[in-house]
């Protein structure tokens, strides 16, 4: 039983089936083919059956070539009469069809030949000239040797044959391999401009070839006004439509020529068509070249735009992945962070009011400390802040004497014994972000204790100078090699990773964007094995600058808060510190808890944190605003977006962890009701 062979078009075919509708195309294009033989009654230089045959073997398969050879037998036989030299030419055109369609399978991308310029040309030369010699070859031999045709006439005969096979493959097939993948949709693409090509083909057609108007008439050499039209078709449509627009022209051109027209008409009919096919075999590969040429550019365009768009996906994907990321790690992080630094303040607290004074220094430290982790948390932060261009300073007046005395304290304590020269100028000031620039001298500052060896002496000064205050930390440690001091504020950059010295390699690089966002400078002068010394410079406020401070807490009021915030210690921490200033506080894990307890509650302050499982803290403030009548929410907020968040969810302001308690306190007491 003969297996179905799927076509390209999707539609199951037989393989009997295919033979016969080959044999039968073969034998109605021969027969027509036939009719215009003049040289001998086998030869003909319009053979459309090669074109056939070779698109058939390219879409169905060389399994069907018995169609070929059915075909082309019957057409001779019904012609000549003659079994025998039939059977010879039909076994020619079956090679033909053979060796063509291996040579554009193999060489010239089979059926999708015409979609680039280069297998075009492969499938003119391997496809048409080259298979077409088998035919004529075996077909002229066939017919001397039978007596149909004199010796004398082999030359003629030949080259008539050839011509005829090779135009016939080069006009026919391509109609044939491009219209077997056509889409019914893409005809509804441009159909006026359709029209009007196809009514521009047959106008020159019938202008040039069909003895209308003043041109075909005169016989003039005016055949290369017939490529605008074919142009047309290969710049504007493709392949298909090209290789329409040609079979069209040559239609219309065959008929006329053969009836006296155009500038291929001669006498001698035979050498008419000669020169006519000529003509059509090349104004076809001009216009396939040219199609498939456009064809390419398009493809091209469309993977670069293609390849743009998944680069810009990815780069998306990747900007959204990150920023989740260093939300998630924020507050996951920072979190535990702010719980240990306010139950220290607690204990500072407790011997503010004259209890265990001996631990007062131990808790001091213990909160620098705290700190400083997360200041080293936020290296990272800080660092992609920094390259998105997104680190925004609060610069007020500030006095940068105390800052830089706090900071050396600060380390002289955490640090074992060693010798320190702090020669520091009272009362400077400058216009800072008091916050940023400590880190920036505490990271210099542990930059110097880090690589000094154990001992080592660390010098801090502070001076004016010519309008300009000017930092200097110099150590006496192993100091930088002259190739990478011009590295050392590179992000990710060790100068001393060989040594095993640990880091992230974003402290110097985080400084020098602080440092020059304050409109400073920073510098570095070492020398290996002598130590290092950074010298920062900003501009200088004058003595009479008045440096803000902390607003006073709001003593007197009482009221009722909910805190809702999914960790357990920093609601056990905030209750604490608010019921110590007299206030009434219930505590929720997360957004549908605390839904109930604001009902059952009536708060006058909530304060809300953002990430939590289940309801989070945007969806909770959605709807218990939908509910009446709500109490100010104050954001609580580990996340770098802490203040955007806030203004998101119009909250009356926000804390972000770690955070200050006596800040807390502070803000819980402003935005309670004034009479409460």
């Amino acid at each position: 039983m003969a297996r179905p062979r799927v076509t390209q078009s999707g539609r199951a075919v037989t393989l009997p089936a295919s033979i016969i509708g080959l044999a039968a195309a073969y034998f109605v294009a021969g027969k027509f083919g036939l009719s215009l033989a003049f040289v001998n009654t086998s030869t003909t230089a319009v053979w459309p059956p090669t074109g056939i045959s070779l698109a058939a073997l390219l879409l169905l398969g060389v399994r069907v070539w018995p169609g070929v050879l059915l075909g082309a037998f019957l057409t001779n036989i019904t012609t000549t009469g003659d079994p025998v030299s039939s059977a010879g030419i039909a076994l020619g055109n079956t090679l033909e069809a053979l060796v063509g369609a291996y040579l554009v399978r193999r060489f010239a991308n089979g059926a999708r030949a015409f979609e680039r310029p280069q297998n075009v040309l492969k499938f003119a030369f391997l496809g048409a000239v080259v298979s077409a010699v088998v035919s004529a070859t075996i077909g002229a031999a066939t017919l001397a040797l039978s007596g149909l045709a004199p010796w004398s006439d082999l030359g003629p005969i030949w080259s008539t044959w050839w011509l005829g096979d090779a135009g016939g493959a080069l006009i026919f097939a391509p109609v044939l391999l491009t219209w077997a993948t056509l889409e019914i949709r893409e005809l509804s693409w441009r159909p006026l401009e359709r029209l009007a090509l196809i009514g521009a083909v047959i106008a020159t057609g019938l202008l040039l070839f069909g003895g209308i108007g003043p041109l075909s008439p005169s016989n003039d050499p005016l055949a290369f006004l017939c490529f605008p039209a074919l142009i047309w078709a290969a710049y504007r449509f493709g392949p298909r439509e090209a290789a329409t627009a040609v079979i069209l022209l040559a239609l219309i051109a065959d008929w006329g020529t053969l009836h006296g027209f155009g500038p291929f008409a001669r006498s001698d009919q035979n050498q008419s068509l000669i020169f006519l096919q000529a003509f059509m075999g090349v104004a076809t590969v001009t216009s396939l070249v040219l199609a498939a040429a456009v064809v390419d550019r398009q493809r091209a365009q469309e993977t670069i735009q293609k390849t743009e768009q998944r680069l810009r996906l990815v780069a998306e994907e990747s900007a959204r992945t990150r920023e989740e990321f260093l939300s998630i790690a924020t507050h996951e992080l920072r979190t535990p962070v702010a719980a240990l630094r306010g139950y220290i303040q607690l204990g500072q607290q407790s011997l503010d009011r004259g209890q265990h004074e001996r631990l007062r220094g131990t808790l001091k430290v213990a909160l620098r400390q705290t700190d400083r982790l997360a200041t080293l948390i936020g290296q990272l932060l800080d660092a992609s802040q920094m390259q998105a261009g997104r680190l925004k300073l609060e610069r007020n007046p500030a006095d940068i004497s105390a800052l830089v005395s706090g900071a050396v304290d600060a380390e002289r304590l955490a640090t074992e014994a060693r010798p320190w020269v702090v020669q520091i100028e009272p009362g400077l000031r400058a216009s800072a972000d008091a916050v940023r620039f400590e880190q920036v001298v505490v990271n210099l500052l542990d930059n110097a204790i880090k690589f000094s060896p154990s001992g080592g002496t660390v010098t801090t000064r502070l001076r004016a100078e010519d309008g300009e205050l000017r930092l200097e930390v110099s150590d006496q440690g192993i100091g930088i090699a002259p190739d990478r001091v011009m590295r050392i504020f590179e992000r990710f950059y060790r100068a001393h990773d060989d040594r095993g010295i640990g880091g992230l390699g974003l402290g110097l690089y985080i400084s020098k964007q602080i440092v020059e966002l304050h409109g400073g400078q920073i510098e570095v002068s070492s020398e290996p094995g002598r130590g290092t010394t950074f010298t920062v410079t900003i501009p200088r406020l004058p003595a009479s600058a008045t440096v803000l401070r902390p607003a006073a807490s709001v003593h007197g009021r009482t009221g009722r808060v909910l805190v809702v915030d999914d960790d357990r210690e920093i609601r056990a921490l905030v209750v604490e510190v608010l019921r110590d200033a007299g206030l009434a506080v219930v505590t929720a894990a997360d957004g549908n808890e605390a839904l109930a307890e604001a009902a059952r509650f009536s708060p006058d302050v909530i304060i809300l944190d953002r990430l939590m499982p289940g309801m989070d803290g945007t969806e909770f403030a959605r709807l218990y605003r939908a509910t009446g009548e709500p109490a100010p929410i104050i954001a609580f907020c580990a996340a770098r977006d802490a203040a955007a968040w806030a203004k998101s969810i119009a909250a009356v302001g926000f804390i972000g962890k770690p955070f200050d308690v006596k800040d807390l306190e502070r803000m819980v007491l402003e935005h309670l009701p004034a009479t409460a």
